[in-house]
C-alpha cells in the first residue's frame, strides 16, 4: 500500500480535514503529483482548463476518485519495460483503464446513481484491470506467452489467464486491492468483471457497470486492439438491465465521441 494513500485516508479522518489539507499531502509526493496531473489533463477527464496542482484536482474530482488516481499511479509507476511482458502495451493498459472509468461513471449516472455510487464506479473502473499489471511485471515470461496465446488465437486473455496459470487478472488485481483496503463493492467488481454470472449482489450493480464498460470500450474503440468482449446477457437480464443495454452503449458513444473531440 503507498504510503501517500495512507495519509490522505487519515487526513480525511481527522477532525477539521479539508480538501486543500488532501492537495497538500499529494503535493509533497512529486513523481505522483506528476502521474495524477498527466492522468487528469488527458483527453479522458474533459477539463477545458489546465489542472496545474493537486489541490484543484481534488477540489474538482473529489476524494474519492483522487484515492482511486493515487493507487493506479502507485501501480503505473512500478511499471518498467525491462522487466515487463514485452508484448504489454503500457501506454494503451493506461488509456483503457481511464477509458473505461469513464464509462463506468456515465453508466451509473445514466441509472440515477448516487455520487458515491459514481465515485466507486469510476474507481473500479480505473482499477479493473491492475491485475494485468501485476501479472506482466511479476511473471513476464509466462505473461508474455499469455498475451502472444490470446492474440493468435483471438481469444480472451482472461481465458487464457485461467488455463495458464490458474488465475485471472481480475481475481489478482481484486487480491492485492483486498490487501490494501479498498471498498468491498469496488473489489467484487474488479474480481468478477470477466465473470459477472458467477456473483449476485442486490442494488445497482457496481459490476454490471464495469462490465458492460469494459466490453462497450472493446466493441465501440479497443484502444488495446484486442479481442472484442461480448456483454453477459444472461447476467445483465438477471440484474433487471436487459432492457437499458442499448442506452447504456449510446451514453458510451456520447462519451467516447467527447473524449476524441478533444484529443483533437
Amino acid at each position: 500500500m503507498p504510503d501517500l494513500y495512507n495519509r490522505i485516508v487519515n487526513e480525511i479522518d481527522a477532525p477539521g480535514s479539508s480538501l486543500e489539507a488532501v492537495g497538500d499531502i499529494i503535493a509533497e509526493d512529486v513523481g505522483m503529483t506528476a502521474m495524477i496531473l498527466k492522468m487528469i489533463n488527458s483527453s479522458f477527464f474533459g477539463f477545458f482548463r489546465k489542472i496545474n496542482t493537486p489541490a484543484q484536482a481534488v477540489s474538482l474530482l473529489g476524494v474519492e476518485v483522487v484515492k482511486g488516481l493515487v493507487l493506479s499511479g502507485h501501480l503505473f509507476s512500478s511499471y518498467s519495460p525491462e522487466n515487463a511482458a514485452p508484448s504489454f502495451d503500457m501506454e494503451g493498459f493506461m488509456r483503457h483503464s481511464l477509458m473505461v472509468s469513464k464509462l463506468c461513471e456515465a453508466i451509473a449516472e445514466a441509472e440515477g446513481a448516487s455520487q458515491q455510487a459514481k465515485d466507486q464506479c469510476s474507481i473500479a473502473g480505473m482499477l479493473h484491470d491492475m491485475g494485468k499489471l501485476i501479472m506482466s511485471t511479476q511473471v513476464p515470461k509466462q505473461y508474455e506467452e499469455i498475451l502472444r496465446a490470446a492474440k493468435a488465437g483471438g481469444i480472451q486473455v482472461h481465458d487464457v489467464e485461467e488455463r495458464l496459470l490458474d488465475a485471472t487478472h481480475g481475481e489478482v488485481g481484486a487480491y492485492l486491492l483486498g490487501l490494501w483496503g479498498v471498498d468491498r463493492c469496488v473489489i467484487e467488481a474488479i474480481a468478477f468483471h470477466n465473470h459477472p454470472e458467477a456473483y449476485k449482489q442486490d442494488g445497482f450493480p457496481m459490476l454490471a457497470a464495469v462490465h458492460a464498460a469494459d466490453c462497450f470500450e472493446y466493441k465501440l474503440l479497443n484502444i488495446q486492439n484486442a479481442a472484442e468482449r461480448p456483454l453477459d446477457l444472461s447476467f445483465l437480464k438477471a440484474c433487471g438491465y436487459a432492457d437499458r443495454i442499448g442506452d447504456w452503449e449510446a451514453v458510451c458513444k456520447d462519451v467516447i465521441n467527447e473524449v476524441k473531440k478533444h484529443e483533437q
